[in-house]
């Protein structure tokens, strides 16, 4: 790796963005499974079909944002720079208003494992009915609003997911617009951060849930990881050739 690189503005946009991208992406694959069965006491069987909608969603917002920067940069609607920026904004901003949304308005202890019990059938919408109407006859809240807040996380879950993947049109598809010849060198060198990143974060994640029994603050921290991707983008990003 050359001084040359080392020293690059966008080079550090890219590896801030795709380091911060490693942490939302490694905390969800790691960590979804514990948060439907502490926050609402699904085991993972009843919990898998809730577990894959966000990727689903992620894939389409992956392929969103493909098509949408072509459009753009295409018809001169956006210059190259402008449409990954804006990519990249919406792909960080989007996931942490839903993080931050999350952490407030998804339930804590409300939902116990007695609401497991509602769960052990198959199909989403069932499921939920089922969790809800468990919650309700262990006493607290109506099960309709049970059922509400359990839809309203994995809303905001897909949400946050389906948003995430508008980043396949910003950071993720810089590198070979700022040099086509060291493409793989510069991909190669932002994914090994962001999997350091990713893999640390998901050991945080671990040492802070023992210590405090906090989704709240694993969401707010992960929002504010999305809001520092942006703002490092916004700022020492460009599309423009670095290294040709």
């Amino acid at each position: 790796m050359s001084l040359q690189i080392l020293t690059n503005r966008v080079f550090w946009a890219l590896m801030i963005s795709h380091s911060m991208f490693g942490v939302i992406y490694n905390t969800a694959i790691s960590w979804l499974p514990r948060y439907y069965n502490s926050q609402f006491g699904l085991d993972v069987r009843s919990s898998s079909f809730l577990s894959v909608l966000p990727w689903v969603a992620m894939a389409a917002g992956t392929n969103l944002s493909g098509w949408l920067a072509d459009h753009l940069i295409n018809t001169k609607t956006l210059t190259t720079t402008r449409t990954r920026k804006l990519l990249q904004t919406l792909g960080s901003v989007g996931p942490a208003i839903c993080l931050l949304y999350l952490s407030h308005g998804a339930p804590g202890g409300a939902a116990t494992a007695a609401a497991a019990a509602g769960l052990a059938g198959g199909g989403a919408s069932r499921s939920l009915a089922g969790a809800a109407a468990a919650a309700a006859a262990a006493g607290g809240m109506s099960a309709e609003e049970q059922q509400r807040q359990l839809t309203w996380a994995v809303a905001l879950l897909v949400m946050t997911m389906a948003l995430l993947g508008l980043q396949a049109g910003g950071f993720a598809a810089t590198h070979q617009d700022i040099s086509t010849r060291l493409a793989s060198v510069l991909f190669g060198t932002t994914n090994a951060a962001a999997s350091l990143a990713g893999s640390f974060f998901v050991l945080l994640v671990g040492v802070l849930l023992d210590a405090t029994g906090s989704w709240a603050l694993v969401f707010n921290l992960v929002g504010l990881c999305c809001l520092a991707s942006a703002a490092a983008f916004l700022t020492l990003a460009s599309s423009e050739p670095q290294f040709d």
